[in-house]
Protein backbone atom coordinates (compact mmCIF):
# COMPACT_ATOMS: atom_id res chain seq x y z
CA UNK A 1 0.00 0.00 0.00
CA UNK A 2 3.22 2.38 1.13
CA UNK A 3 4.68 1.70 -2.38
CA UNK A 4 0.94 2.40 -4.69
CA UNK A 5 0.46 5.61 -2.32
CA UNK A 6 4.18 7.00 -3.31
CA UNK A 7 3.38 5.90 -7.10
CA UNK A 8 0.50 7.78 -6.89
CA UNK A 9 1.72 11.06 -5.59
CA UNK A 10 4.75 10.29 -8.29
CA UNK A 11 1.97 10.55 -11.07
CA UNK A 12 0.01 13.85 -9.49
CA UNK A 13 3.73 15.60 -9.04
CA UNK A 14 5.42 14.49 -12.76
CA UNK A 15 5.73 16.93 -15.04
CA UNK A 16 6.27 14.50 -17.38
CA UNK A 17 5.85 10.65 -16.84
CA UNK A 18 7.62 10.45 -13.77
CA UNK A 19 9.98 7.82 -12.66
CA UNK A 20 8.54 5.23 -10.94
CA UNK A 21 5.12 7.20 -11.49
CA UNK A 22 1.79 5.14 -12.06
CA UNK A 23 -1.20 6.58 -13.53
CA UNK A 24 -3.33 3.20 -11.91
CA UNK A 25 -1.57 3.69 -8.58
CA UNK A 26 -5.04 5.50 -7.16
CA UNK A 27 -6.93 2.37 -8.03
CA UNK A 28 -5.54 0.20 -5.29
CA UNK A 29 -5.61 3.20 -2.73
CA UNK A 30 -8.29 3.82 0.21
CA UNK A 31 -11.00 6.81 -0.66
CA UNK A 32 -8.96 8.23 2.36
CA UNK A 33 -5.50 8.13 0.35
CA UNK A 34 -6.80 9.26 -2.95
CA UNK A 35 -8.41 12.19 -1.39
CA UNK A 36 -4.93 13.02 0.40
CA UNK A 37 -3.13 11.97 -2.57
CA UNK A 38 -4.79 15.16 -4.83
CA UNK A 39 -3.21 18.32 -2.39
CA UNK A 40 0.09 18.95 -3.47
CA UNK A 41 1.31 20.48 -0.16
CA UNK A 42 -0.17 17.27 1.80
CA UNK A 43 2.27 15.13 -0.77
CA UNK A 44 5.05 17.43 -0.10
CA UNK A 45 4.43 17.27 3.81
CA UNK A 46 4.06 13.28 3.40
CA UNK A 47 7.62 13.12 1.56
CA UNK A 48 9.33 15.42 4.16
CA UNK A 49 7.94 13.11 6.88
CA UNK A 50 8.76 10.25 5.01
CA UNK A 51 12.94 11.46 4.49
CA UNK A 52 13.04 12.04 8.48
CA UNK A 53 11.20 8.17 9.61
CA UNK A 54 12.51 6.61 6.58
CA UNK A 55 15.51 8.52 4.25
CA UNK A 56 15.40 6.83 0.77
CA UNK A 57 12.34 5.10 1.15
CA UNK A 58 10.51 7.39 -1.50
CA UNK A 59 13.12 7.35 -4.03
CA UNK A 60 13.82 3.66 -3.62
CA UNK A 61 10.09 2.59 -4.00
CA UNK A 62 10.23 4.80 -7.35
CA UNK A 63 13.53 3.53 -8.41
CA UNK A 64 11.79 -0.15 -7.98
CA UNK A 65 8.64 0.06 -9.62
CA UNK A 66 11.05 1.93 -13.16
CA UNK A 67 13.26 -1.13 -12.50
CA UNK A 68 10.54 -3.83 -12.84
CA UNK A 69 8.99 -1.50 -15.74
CA UNK A 70 11.54 -1.98 -17.96
CA UNK A 71 12.21 -5.45 -17.35
CA UNK A 72 8.23 -6.44 -18.06
CA UNK A 73 8.06 -3.90 -21.08
CA UNK A 74 11.54 -5.53 -22.38
CA UNK A 75 10.48 -9.46 -22.11
CA UNK A 76 7.49 -8.37 -23.60
CA UNK A 77 9.91 -6.68 -26.25
CA UNK A 78 12.07 -9.67 -26.20
CA UNK A 79 9.10 -12.23 -26.72
CA UNK A 80 8.00 -13.46 -23.57
CA UNK A 81 5.40 -15.89 -23.57
CA UNK A 82 4.56 -16.29 -20.19
CA UNK A 83 4.91 -13.71 -17.41
CA UNK A 84 4.50 -14.41 -13.61
CA UNK A 85 4.12 -11.50 -11.19
CA UNK A 86 4.51 -13.02 -7.78
CA UNK A 87 3.46 -9.39 -5.62
CA UNK A 88 0.39 -9.02 -3.32
CA UNK A 89 -1.93 -7.50 -5.93
CA UNK A 90 -0.90 -4.09 -6.01
CA UNK A 91 0.53 -4.33 -9.58
CA UNK A 92 -0.57 -2.75 -12.10
CA UNK A 93 1.59 -3.19 -14.70
CA UNK A 94 -0.75 -5.78 -16.90
CA UNK A 95 -2.70 -2.68 -16.97
CA UNK A 96 -0.45 -0.09 -18.04
CA UNK A 97 1.47 -2.51 -20.27
CA UNK A 98 -0.90 -5.08 -21.54
CA UNK A 99 0.92 -8.11 -23.31
CA UNK A 100 0.00 -8.93 -26.56
CA UNK A 101 -2.02 -11.53 -27.79
CA UNK A 102 -0.73 -15.36 -26.77
CA UNK A 103 1.56 -14.32 -23.84
CA UNK A 104 -0.21 -15.18 -20.13
CA UNK A 105 0.37 -12.78 -17.41
CA UNK A 106 -0.02 -14.93 -14.10
CA UNK A 107 -0.49 -12.74 -11.47
CA UNK A 108 0.00 -13.89 -7.97
CA UNK A 109 -1.31 -11.90 -5.52
CA UNK A 110 -3.49 -11.30 -2.16
CA UNK A 111 -5.42 -8.85 -3.03
CA UNK A 112 -7.47 -7.97 -6.00
CA UNK A 113 -8.82 -4.30 -7.47
CA UNK A 114 -12.54 -3.92 -8.69
CA UNK A 115 -13.52 -1.20 -11.60
CA UNK A 116 -11.08 -1.99 -13.84
CA UNK A 117 -10.88 -3.87 -17.11
CA UNK A 118 -8.64 -6.87 -16.92
CA UNK A 119 -6.18 -7.45 -20.00
CA UNK A 120 -6.75 -10.85 -22.23
CA UNK A 121 -4.27 -13.45 -20.82
CA UNK A 122 -4.05 -12.07 -17.46
CA UNK A 123 -4.93 -14.94 -14.73
CA UNK A 124 -5.22 -14.35 -10.88
CA UNK A 125 -3.99 -16.81 -8.24
CA UNK A 126 -3.96 -16.33 -4.38
CA UNK A 127 -1.13 -17.05 -2.56
CA UNK A 128 0.58 -16.92 1.13
CA UNK A 129 4.15 -17.61 0.01
CA UNK A 130 4.89 -18.72 3.44
CA UNK A 131 2.38 -22.00 3.52
CA UNK A 132 1.55 -22.75 0.24
CA UNK A 133 3.23 -24.25 -2.50
CA UNK A 134 4.07 -22.27 -5.27
CA UNK A 135 4.81 -25.06 -7.66
CA UNK A 136 0.59 -25.74 -7.19
CA UNK A 137 0.01 -23.25 -7.29
CA UNK A 138 1.18 -21.94 -10.65
CA UNK A 139 -0.11 -25.55 -11.75
CA UNK A 140 -3.61 -24.85 -10.77
CA UNK A 141 -3.13 -21.38 -12.56
CA UNK A 142 -1.70 -22.47 -16.23
CA UNK A 143 2.15 -21.95 -15.75
CA UNK A 144 3.67 -23.86 -18.84
CA UNK A 145 7.37 -24.74 -17.55
CA UNK A 146 7.97 -25.01 -21.13
CA UNK A 147 6.94 -21.17 -22.14
CA UNK A 148 9.74 -18.46 -22.19
CA UNK A 149 9.18 -16.91 -18.87
CA UNK A 150 9.86 -13.61 -16.61
CA UNK A 151 9.45 -14.13 -13.59
CA UNK A 152 8.82 -10.52 -11.04
CA UNK A 153 9.34 -10.75 -7.95
CA UNK A 154 8.78 -6.99 -6.16
CA UNK A 155 9.07 -6.08 -2.45
CA UNK A 156 8.10 -9.55 -1.32
CA UNK A 157 11.45 -11.42 -0.52
CA UNK A 158 12.16 -10.02 2.93
CA UNK A 159 8.97 -11.11 4.58
CA UNK A 160 9.89 -14.30 3.36
CA UNK A 161 11.22 -17.30 5.26
CA UNK A 162 14.29 -18.90 3.55
CA UNK A 163 12.36 -22.33 2.53
CA UNK A 164 9.47 -19.97 0.87
CA UNK A 165 12.40 -18.18 -1.30
CA UNK A 166 14.46 -21.55 -2.44
CA UNK A 167 10.86 -22.77 -3.46
CA UNK A 168 10.54 -19.46 -5.91
CA UNK A 169 13.98 -20.15 -6.69
CA UNK A 170 13.41 -23.67 -7.67
CA UNK A 171 10.94 -23.11 -9.45
CA UNK A 172 13.25 -20.60 -12.37
CA UNK A 173 15.74 -22.89 -12.25
CA UNK A 174 13.59 -25.71 -13.43
CA UNK A 175 11.87 -23.99 -16.36
CA UNK A 176 13.25 -25.61 -19.41
CA UNK A 177 13.84 -22.08 -21.44
CA UNK A 178 17.46 -21.03 -20.64
CA UNK A 179 15.81 -17.56 -21.52
CA UNK A 180 13.68 -17.65 -18.63
CA UNK A 181 14.85 -15.00 -15.88
CA UNK A 182 13.69 -13.75 -12.47
CA UNK A 183 14.03 -9.91 -11.16
CA UNK A 184 13.40 -9.36 -7.43
CA UNK A 185 14.68 -7.16 -4.68
CA UNK A 186 16.09 -8.05 -1.60
CA UNK A 187 17.45 -6.64 1.55
CA UNK A 188 21.09 -7.23 2.55
CA UNK A 189 21.57 -8.01 6.03
CA UNK A 190 22.17 -5.50 8.74
CA UNK A 191 24.18 -5.67 11.96
CA UNK A 192 25.55 -3.21 15.09
CA UNK A 193 28.61 -3.08 12.58
CA UNK A 194 27.30 -1.73 9.73
CA UNK A 195 23.67 -0.46 10.38
CA UNK A 196 25.06 3.71 10.98
CA UNK A 197 27.29 2.95 7.95
CA UNK A 198 24.14 2.46 5.84
CA UNK A 199 21.85 5.40 4.32
CA UNK A 200 18.57 5.36 5.97
CA UNK A 201 19.00 1.92 7.67
CA UNK A 202 18.94 2.73 11.53
CA UNK A 203 15.99 5.25 10.77
CA UNK A 204 13.91 2.70 8.83
CA UNK A 205 14.24 -0.39 10.70
CA UNK A 206 13.11 1.62 13.91
CA UNK A 207 10.49 3.20 12.06
CA UNK A 208 9.16 -0.40 10.51
CA UNK A 209 9.74 -2.17 14.07
CA UNK A 210 7.33 0.64 15.69
CA UNK A 211 4.56 0.59 13.05
CA UNK A 212 4.33 -2.48 11.15
CA UNK A 213 5.00 -5.20 13.66
CA UNK A 214 2.78 -7.71 12.07
CA UNK A 215 5.27 -7.40 8.41
CA UNK A 216 8.64 -8.40 10.39
CA UNK A 217 11.52 -8.81 7.76
CA UNK A 218 12.88 -12.22 7.79
CA UNK A 219 14.94 -12.57 4.73
CA UNK A 220 18.41 -10.93 4.19
CA UNK A 221 21.57 -11.52 1.91
CA UNK A 222 24.64 -10.85 3.33
CA UNK A 223 26.31 -8.17 1.13
CA UNK A 224 28.40 -9.03 -1.27
CA UNK A 225 26.83 -12.94 -0.60
CA UNK A 226 24.53 -12.70 -4.01
CA UNK A 227 26.95 -14.27 -6.56
CA UNK A 228 27.40 -17.13 -4.06
CA UNK A 229 23.70 -17.95 -3.15
CA UNK A 230 22.19 -18.16 -6.25
CA UNK A 231 25.25 -20.43 -7.73
CA UNK A 232 24.18 -22.69 -4.32
CA UNK A 233 20.65 -22.69 -6.25
CA UNK A 234 21.94 -23.14 -9.95
CA UNK A 235 21.12 -19.45 -10.83
CA UNK A 236 23.90 -17.19 -12.35
CA UNK A 237 23.50 -13.12 -11.56
CA UNK A 238 22.34 -10.92 -15.17
CA UNK A 239 22.04 -7.39 -13.50
CA UNK A 240 22.92 -6.40 -9.81
CA UNK A 241 22.20 -2.94 -8.97
CA UNK A 242 23.33 -1.00 -5.35
CA UNK A 243 21.44 2.19 -4.04
CA UNK A 244 24.18 4.44 -5.98
CA UNK A 245 23.48 2.87 -9.12
CA UNK A 246 19.85 2.79 -8.67
CA UNK A 247 20.74 7.13 -8.17
CA UNK A 248 22.50 7.66 -11.06
CA UNK A 249 19.64 5.14 -13.21
CA UNK A 250 16.30 6.52 -12.23
CA UNK A 251 17.12 10.17 -10.55
CA UNK A 252 15.99 12.60 -13.18
CA UNK A 253 15.00 16.39 -12.68
CA UNK A 254 11.46 16.30 -13.23
CA UNK A 255 9.28 17.30 -10.31
CA UNK A 256 7.21 13.97 -9.48
CA UNK A 257 10.98 11.93 -9.83
CA UNK A 258 12.91 10.52 -6.94
CA UNK A 259 16.27 13.51 -6.90
CA UNK A 260 17.95 12.28 -3.10
CA UNK A 261 19.52 9.32 -2.00
CA UNK A 262 17.92 5.77 -2.05
CA UNK A 263 18.31 3.94 1.13
CA UNK A 264 21.15 2.18 1.12
CA UNK A 265 20.39 -1.34 2.01
CA UNK A 266 18.16 -2.78 -0.87
CA UNK A 267 18.95 -4.10 -3.58
CA UNK A 268 17.71 -4.80 -7.50
CA UNK A 269 18.89 -7.93 -9.36
CA UNK A 270 17.97 -10.03 -12.37
CA UNK A 271 19.26 -14.07 -12.45
CA UNK A 272 18.13 -16.63 -14.86
CA UNK A 273 19.54 -20.31 -14.51
CA UNK A 274 22.93 -21.28 -14.85
CA UNK A 275 24.53 -22.52 -18.21
CA UNK A 276 25.24 -26.30 -18.45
Amino acid sequence: MIAAFYRAMAHRDATVEGIGADHLAWTCLSGAHRFVVRFGWIRSAIRRWSERATPGIYEYLLARTAFFDQRYARALDHGAEQIVLLGAGYDTRPRRIPPPDGVKVIELHCLNRAGLAEPAGLVFAPIDFNTQSIATVLREAGYDPGRKTLFLWEGVTYYLTGDAVDDVLRLVRENTRPETTIAFDYAITLSDENIDRIHGARAFTETWRKHHKGEPFRFFIDQGALPSFLSERGLDIVEHLDASEMESDYSTGDAGAPTGKVTGFFRLAVARSAAE
